[in-house]
């Protein structure tokens, strides 16, 4: 499960479906596609065999359904099936109804979230001392001002490096090489 999704392994996914298309409305042009109504049982059993059919790792995926932007993907890793702990197009107030409505506590968005922030410190605390094992160093205020941008091969060569020394700080590389930029000490 990556970090900072929310466990949701046990529900029965027929009803997360039902409940994820009732709690969506349409938008932009699903709003020529929309359909009153909730989804039929033929329906619902068309998008849970789509999961189980689509790649191993997906359990559910729901794009735009009859005009609702649903936005929604469960997620399956040994056995665990998990969603984000952000509803894409959705409120907080709308993902906290679907994880209660399907039999979970709300306080697990927030626990996801904590555990997201945990890992993206730990993530970035360990490629800061990466670079200053390599000489460098984080500057937010020079990258604030777009000053000494990474250029292509410093940006594959710190990917490479960072990887190869601490695999878990791969997705923090991504969001984070952008911002930050890598000075000489």
């Amino acid at each position: 499960m990556k970090p900072g999704e929310i466990e949701i392994t046990g529900v029965n996914l027929k009803t997360l479906v039902k409940i994820a298309y009732g709690l969506s409305q349409p938008q932009g042009l699903g709003h020529f596609h929309y359909q009153k109504g909730d989804l039929s049982d033929e329906d619902i059993e068309a998008i849970v065999k789509g999961g189980e059919e689509d790649l191993e790792f997906i359990a559910v995926s729901m794009d735009y359904v009859k005009g609702r932007a649903v936005k929604l993907t469960v997620r399956r890793d040994d056995g665990r099936l998990s969603i984000p702990n952000k509803w894409f197009d959705h409120t907080d107030a709308q993902l906290r109804d679907l994880l209660t409505l399907c039999g979970f506590d709300a306080s697990l968005i927030q626990e996801a979230r904590d555990d997201k922030r945990r890992y993206d410190e730990r993530c970035l605390a360990e490629a800061k001392a990466f670079l200053k094992e390599k000489g460098g160093s984080w500057s937010e205020e020079r990258a604030k001002a777009k000053e000494d941008p990474l250029t292509k091969e410093q940006r594959d060569g710190l990917y490479v490096g960072l990887y190869s020394k601490t695999p878990s700080i791969k997705e923090t590389y991504k969001n984070f090489v952008n911002t930050y930029t890598l000075l000489p000490a």
